[in-house]
């Protein structure tokens, strides 16, 4: 995420001259805000991934089943 801060810094203060070569758009504005948002995407699963703590993993309901299991 601090990469995309650094590219949509860049790209706010892109000169007319940045923005005439890359033909009008504002490049760097936009790959920046794109790599923001996809950083946010991530972290927000990230956290909601965890869940809460202490109670294990997903699919965890017990106590492990006794036995081999075979059957």
């Amino acid at each position: 995420m601090v990469y995309g801060v650094i590219v949509t810094l860049a790209g706010v203060t892109a000169s007319d001259a940045d923005i005439d070569k890359a033909e009008g758009v504002t490049i760097n504005l936009w790959t920046g805000l794109g790599m923001l948002a996809l950083g946010v995407f991530f972290l927000a699963l990230a956290v909601a991934a965890a869940g809460p703590t202490g109670e294990g993993g997903p699919g965890v309901t017990g106590p492990e089943p006794t036995g081999s299991g075979v059957m």
